[in-house]
């Protein structure tokens, strides 16, 4: 990882603080979130995380990979939301 993505993964982390990543495409960001939920995995806490991302295709990229290191996470947009998302 780099600087910025350890430095959002500890504010996460460390304070559950709120964190906007506003860097170029491809830089990273995803990782930024994914070092925190995989830690919050190791450490057997219970933790929510809410990300936004621009498009509907990158929210479910994200549920798809999460799912294959066993991380549970739903993407919500104007296609898929109802009372019970």
């Amino acid at each position: 990882p780099c600087l910025f993505q350890i430095q959002v993964a500890m504010a996460i982390y460390c304070d559950w603080k709120d964190v906007v990543a506003c860097t170029p495409t491809g830089s990273g960001k995803t990782l930024s979130f994914w070092i925190p939920l995989i830690m919050v995995q190791a450490d057997g806490l219970k933790k929510l995380m809410i990300v936004v991302t621009p498009l509907n295709l990158l929210g479910q990229q994200n549920v798809d990979d999460l799912a294959l290191v066993h991380i549970q996470a739903i993407a919500i947009n104007s296609e898929n939301n109802s009372v019970s998302s």
